[in-house]
């Protein structure tokens, strides 16, 4: 989703094939930790280019693409919002342009009643996830990813992806210019 050109041509493929589209869910991100003092202007430029640069792009795509009445659902995370972690300004600064997008987005995109949304997810049990969990949880460096999985109740894509599938569907219609968190409560 760094390549607009890319992005626009896969909604054009996607038409094609489909005859038309009627969801487009951005999934992109990438993590990074690190004090603000210390990031880099190309750390800062690798994860905004994906987390917030890339899904603006899906969203304008899918916006020229979209049949009527269509849904475009985005990603955030729950660092964005309620959760704070420490040494992690860039990525949840990048997840909160998500937040903002949705909420004007929602607005834009009425004329042609698409609904525009994003999912919040917490600690997700997914690749990722291995690498960075010791990051969200105080003293986490001392336990292992499989400890960390037994020490909370994570989250798991299917979790994700049953609030992805509500809010895409009719019954999801009402809801919109939303980032609905999905972490099980944490705090």
């Amino acid at each position: 989703v760094r390549n607009v050109p890319e992005t626009a041509k896969l909604m054009d493929d996607a038409v094609a094939h489909f005859g038309g589209l009627d969801i487009v869910v951005s999934n992109s991100g990438v993590v990074s930790f690190g004090h603000f003092g210390d990031v880099t202007e190309e750390e800062f430029d690798r994860v905004f280019n994906l987390n917030t640069r890339g899904q603006f792009f899906v969203a304008r795509e899918a916006y020229r693409h979209l049949n009527e009445g269509g849904r475009i659902i985005l990603t955030s995370s729950n660092t964005s919002q309620d959760f704070s972690v420490p040494n992690h300004s860039i990525y949840s600064g990048s997840k909160g342009a998500i937040d903002s997008f949705v909420r004007i987005m929602s607005k834009d995109a009425g004329k042609k009643k698409i609904t525009v949304n994003a999912v919040a997810p917490g600690g997700t049990v997914t690749d990722m996830f291995h690498d960075v969990a010791h990051h969200y949880i105080p003293g986490g460096e001392k336990y292992s990813p499989e400890e960390l999985q037994q020490a909370i109740r994570n989250g798991w894509p299917e979790d994700i992806a049953h609030v992805v599938a509500f809010i895409a569907s009719k019954e999801g219609e009402w809801i919109n210019g939303k980032s609905i968190t999905i972490d099980g409560g944490a705090k």
